[in-house]
């Protein structure tokens, strides 16, 4: 029997089905991945902060519990507030990738 010679030498039909099969790899692994970025807006959108969704919610109960509107300064705070808290939020998360960032580069 003759003993196969295998060099490492590969057609366009075989990089092709290389590539088709890297390309449904990738695609899976961008498509879960854009479900969890989706997943995790929404969830954040849900939260009690009255400038998202959620805060919006809990306003609208809060006024039919009341019977009416809540003033226009009471409003104005609550998403002065509500901002005050995203951006905290962000700034922790910011100062967090940071300084991560900087302990990767300079192996601290």
């Amino acid at each position: 029997m003759a003993k196969k010679l295998n060099i490492g030498l590969f057609g366009f039909g075989c990089v092709g089905q290389g590539l088709g099969g890297m390309l449904l790899r990738v695609s899976y692994g961008l498509l879960s991945m854009a479900a969890l970025i989706s997943v995790s807006v929404g969830f954040m959108n849900l939260l009690p902060i009255p400038i998202l969704d959620g805060g919006q919610i809990l306003i609208m109960l809060a006024e039919s519990i009341k019977g009416g509107s809540l003033a226009t300064r009471t409003r104005v705070w609550l998403f002065y507030s509500g901002l005050a808290a995203i951006l905290l939020l962000f700034s922790i998360v910011t100062f967090n990738d940071l300084t991560s960032l900087v302990k990767r580069i300079f192996h601290l």
